[in-house]
């Protein structure tokens, strides 16, 4: 992934999470890199939950799932443990929906992203579970 390809995903990331906040009543902090999450959301100054921001480059109609990293999947259900809820914020090319982290994946796969050649272990999601926007 080239460097301005990076730059624009995290300015496009940011751009969803002040939507997110901005109907939400709510303000963010950008995570450290890293992290299994995007941004902190505050309340009151006060941490209220986690973001995870996600743009896809497919249209969502076109698909029965959408899959998310298991560890991005386990750090939910860790926060959960703790009180805090985990949401990942979802573009698609024709649709905005948001992922209740805490919810049981439908099956865990084992997928090889094109793009990285890496094999990882991915929680799969039924599109039914995704709130549109």
């Amino acid at each position: 992934m080239k460097q301005d390809d990076l730059a624009e995903g995290i300015g496009k990331e940011e751009e969803l999470c002040k939507r997110w906040c901005k109907a939400r009543s709510c303000s963010y902090i950008k995570a450290p890199t890293y992290e299994d999450f995007d941004f902190f959301i505050t309340k009151d100054g006060m941490l209220d939950h986690f973001l995870e921001v996600r743009t896809r480059n497919v249209a969502l109609k076109d698909y029965q799932d959408t899959m998310i990293p298991l560890r991005k999947y386990n750090f939910a259900m860790n926060m959960l443990r703790a009180n805090y809820k985990v949401y990942a914020l979802i573009e698609w090319t024709d649709k905005i929906g948001f992922l209740e982290l805490w919810q049981r994946p439908d099956a865990i796969q084992l997928i090889t992203r094109k793009d990285r050649n890496e094999t990882n272990p991915y929680a799969m999601f039924k599109i039914s579970k995704i709130n549109i926007l």
